[in-house]
């Protein structure tokens, strides 16, 4: 009897998995989170960690550590990473004789910020991007597929420059060391290095990631290398110090949408005085910025109360959620659309408690399902 329930569940949830991706987010919340270090890393938050911390170049650490950004969806973390990485160098450009156009995000007008918003949208220069399908690189796109390496070095050339592009390989880890070395050395070279890898060349679940990186730590008698990775699934990993080769082995590994290895990205701002943004419009809209009496009616307004509405509101959006909220009580649902609705509500449960009971028995295989559904690039959606 039971195993006939587990097979009949696996089918429903094979027949409704495009649909079961609506309710996702409370499918896959079963483990407990943030997940601990694999077995060769070391916490930051431990006693060692703070020890290697402290012997690490501390400016260029902390410049990095105060812009950390965790990534809105499961498949923004090179837009993650990338919003990290510029706010950093663009806290250190000025006293190093070099620039970074910071873009506006309404949400934070008048003051310049990079958000995962800002990197991609109304940025002529991004929508050039080639990607692995055709397809224009925006927002959506990222949200769809992820990206590759390739991809996420050409956006991020839209704002900074990248001093260098690694495909990793065997044996080719003195590269990544070279690049650690300026970055995080003695002497910071006002570079910062970004990783591409594979969670499970390091003990962790998951599959393809982006993230920045922190701090370079040698031991001067030993010669045990570690790196501190701060991992932008902040709901998942907390920062780690891992070992150079074996993260460098991580990525050493294919994506299969690319056809080519993973690898790391060197970023730098731009010589002061150089093309320093391609198509970023720094100026602040005059409407957005200074139209806080709109905006304030808007908060006001009962679609303000949930996040998506609060939001739209201070995007300069309060006229059009004011007026769609007025047409909205001035016509009621229907009984027959509100039964339509009931019964495909009661459709998207009744599929997601037979995916989380097939799940108990056949996790790992319909985690790899929904991946290969939705997901072409980098993304971390995998569960453990």
């Amino acid at each position: 009897m039971a195993l006939a329930m587990t097979v009949r569940s696996r089918r429903a949830c094979q027949m409704f998995l495009p649909l079961l991706l609506l309710c996702s987010s409370v499918c896959v919340s079963v483990s407990s989170l943030p997940l601990s270090p694999s077995s060769s890393g070391i916490a930051l938050n431990s006693t060692l960690g703070h020890t290697l911390l402290i012997s690490s170049s501390v400016v260029t650490t902390t410049t990095v550590m105060n812009h950390f950004d965790t990534q809105v969806t499961q498949s923004f973390c090179s837009v993650a990473t990338s919003a990290t990485i510029l706010n950093a160098l663009a806290a250190n450009a000025a006293s190093q004789g070099r620039a970074v156009a910071v873009p506006v995000d309404p949400v934070y007008s008048p003051y310049r910020y990079y958000t995962q918003r800002n990197i991609l949208e109304d940025i002529p220069c991004v929508a050039t991007v080639k990607t692995h399908n055709g397809a224009e690189l925006d927002a959506q796109f990222i949200a769809l597929h992820g990206a590759t390496l390739d991809e996420w070095s050409q956006y991020l050339k839209c704002h900074a420059d990248v001093v260098q592009k690694h495909h990793a390989r065997s044996g080719g880890v003195g590269e990544f060391r070279a690049a650690l070395e300026r970055a995080y050395g003695a002497q910071p070279s006002g570079e910062l290095v970004a990783v591409n890898f594979d969670r499970k060349g390091v003990e962790e679940f998951g599959g393809g990631h982006m993230s920045p990186l922190a701090a370079y730590h040698k031991d001067a008698e030993s010669g045990d290398e570690h790196v501190l990775l701060l991992d932008v699934s902040r709901y998942k990993y907390p920062p780690v110090w891992l070992p150079v080769e074996e993260l460098y082995d991580a990525m050493a590994t294919l994506d299969s949408t690319s056809g080519l290895n993973r690898g790391f990205v060197v970023v730098s701002a731009r010589a002061e005085g150089s093309d320093v943004a391609v198509g970023i419009t720094t100026e602040v809209s005059t409407t957005k910025a200074t139209d806080r009496k709109a905006q304030y009616a808007c908060l006001e307004s009962r679609e303000a109360a949930r996040w998506d509405g609060m939001l739209a509101c201070l995007d300069g959006g309060g006229t059009a959620i004011m007026s769609s909220s007025q047409t909205s009580r001035s016509s009621a649902m229907s009984p027959t659309s509100a039964g339509v609705l009931g019964g495909f509500l009661g459709f998207v449960v009744g599929g997601a408690l037979a995916y989380t009971y097939a799940s108990l028995v056949g996790r790992r295989r319909v985690s790899r399902a929904f991946a290969a559904l939705q997901y072409a690039g980098d993304v971390d959606v995998d569960i453990p």
